[in-house]
């Protein structure tokens, strides 16, 4: 869950959200990510001007951790060289691979990001009502 409440601006949501998933508890990077976006969080984001594709590039700058920090936490085997230091590992492997979407009601500042597991890749498919 990413509960913002006292960030004012879209960057502030966004910025927690590139926490969250750089930081889940599996030490997994590389994947695909669904992010549904709050009312509240969404509403912001909107009135800030931001759209998808932007809102995406903006969250995958952000989200990683170095290959020195994966190693010390034993995500990665071997040991610490000096240019993991510098070497970016991020949550997921490309802007795309953040998947948004809004959902909920008036309830409050959150949002949730779900990992899609490796090798189950997300699908998309359009549903159509029926004029029934």
């Amino acid at each position: 869950m990413v509960c913002n409440r006292y960030g004012l601006t879209a960057e502030s949501v966004m910025v927690s959200v590139a926490v969250v998933i750089s930081s889940h508890g599996m030490a997994t990077f590389g994947h695909q990510w669904i992010w549904v976006v709050g009312y509240w969080h969404a509403q912001m984001l909107w009135n800030q001007g931001w759209d998808r594709p932007a809102m995406r590039q903006y969250v995958w700058e952000r989200a990683w951790r170095s290959q020195a920090h994966l190693k010390r936490i034993g995500a990665v085997i071997g040991e610490v060289a000096p240019e993991d230091e510098t070497t970016r590992v991020y949550a997921a492997g490309s802007p795309e691979d953040i998947f948004i979407m809004a959902g909920g009601g008036d309830s409050g500042s959150y949002s949730e990001v779900i990992m899609i597991y490796h090798g189950v890749p997300a699908i998309t498919n359009i549903i159509n009502e029926s004029s029934s």
